[in-house]
C-alpha cells in the first residue's frame, strides 16, 4: 500500500493508525515521487519503523541527522523521533516501511523481556536511528528478515501474524546485542 500523503497534527505527530488494535503493524511501500509532496515530509509517531530501500537512494533524516541509505540497504528508526525521506542524487526512490506499534509484543510491563530489553531500547533517546548496511553480517540478516517481513504481509497466509511477531523480537534482539 503505498502512502500519498503523511497526515499530521501542529507538534507533527502522524494521524495515521497503524494496523488495528489486535495487530498493531502495517507495512507501505512508497514510491516517492507518488506522494503528494514528492517527498515524506517531516512527522514522528509512537511506533517503530523499519525500512528497507528498494530503488535508488534516499536520504532519511532523523533528528536532524542525514543518513544516506542506498539501494538494498535499510534503516531503523526508533519511536518518537522527527524524520523525513526524500530521494538522494536520483530522480526516483523506493522503499518498504514496517511500522510496529511496542503494544504488539509488549503484553505485560513487568515482563523481564520488556523490562530488561525492549523498554530501554525503544525510549533510549541515545539511538534515534541506526543504518543497516548489507556489508555486515548482523545487519545483513535484519534486512533480509525485512524482505521476509514484506512476503508474509502481502500474502497474509494463516499464521502469518505469529511468524511475522516472531520474526521482529529477532530483529529486536538483533539490534540490541549489538547496540552496546
Amino acid at each position: 500500500m503505498q502512502v500519498y500523503e503523511v497526515l499530521t497534527t501542529k507538534d507533527l505527530k502522524e494521524i495515521i493508525k497503524h494496523g488495528s488494535k489486535s495487530f498493531p503493524l502495517a507495512i507501505y511501500k512508497t514510491l516517492l515521487s507518488r506522494n503528494k509532496l514528492g517527498y515524506v515530509q517531516l512527522h514522528w509517531h509512537n511506533e517503530i519503523q523499519f525500512v528497507l530501500v528498494t530503488k535508488g537512494t534516499i536520504n532519511f533524516i532523523v533528528d536532524s541527522t542525514s543518513n544516506i541509505i542506498e539501494e538494498n540497504n535499510g534503516i531503523f528508526i526508533n519511536s518518537n523521533h522527527l524524520h523525513s525521506a526524500r530521494s538522494f542524487q536520483c530522480n526516483d526512490s523506493e522503499y518498504i516501511c514496517i511500522d510496529v506499534n511496542a503494544n504488539l509484543f509488549i503484553n505485560n510491563e513487568n515482563n523481564i523481556i520488556n523490562k530488561k530489553y525492549l523498554e530501554p531500547f525503544i525510549s533510549a533517546k541515545s539511538i534515534p536511528a541506526i543504518s543497516l548496511n548489507r556489508d555486515i553480517q548482523w545487519q545483513q540478516d535484519i534486512l533480509n528478515d525485512f524482505e521476509i517481513l514484506y512476503l508474509l504481509y502481502e500474502e497474509k497466509k494463516f499464521g502469518y501474524e505469529l511468524k511475522m511477531q516472531s520474526i521482529i523480537l529477532n530483529i529486536l534482539h538483533n539490534m540490541i546485542i549489538n547496540s552496546e
